[in-house]
This record gives structure tokens, C-alpha cells and sequence, in this order.
């Protein structure tokens, strides 16, 4: 098992790494639109959503 030694500027209940290299707390996180089992922060979620956002828009744009 890898330890990981990192400092962080806030207090954390339960902290996480997100796939960014970003730290937060769990319960700011979000389900990954992605990955079912994967809980990434804030950011990456508004990235994911403006990515769905996209591939609808062309699916719909496609169907047409």
C-alpha cells in the first residue's frame, strides 16, 4: 500500500483526490457523468457536463 503524504491548506472530513490532482472534500464532490463509481470535484463535473452538453447537441444536430 502506497502512502501518500500531502499537505492541504483546509481541514477535510474525509478528503479525496480527484483525477485532476485536485483535493476535496467528499461531500462537495459529485458522481462522475462518466464513471459511475467515480467521485471527481467541482470543476471536473462542470467539465464533464459541458462535454454531455456537446455530444447531445451533435447527436441531436446527427438525427436531424
Amino acid at each position: 500500500m502506497e502512502v501518500i503524504n500531502v499537505e492541504l491548506n483546509e481541514v477535510m472530513e474525509c478528503p479525496c483526490l480527484c483525477k485532476c490532482g485536485t483535493w476535496f472534500d467528499l461531500h462537495d464532490g459529485h458522481a462522475s457523468l462518466n464513471n459511475t463509481r467515480e467521485v471527481v470535484c467541482e470543476e471536473c463535473h462542470i467539465k464533464e457536463q459541458k462535454i454531455m452538453d456537446i455530444q447531445n447537441e451533435i447527436w441531436e444536430l446527427e438525427s436531424t
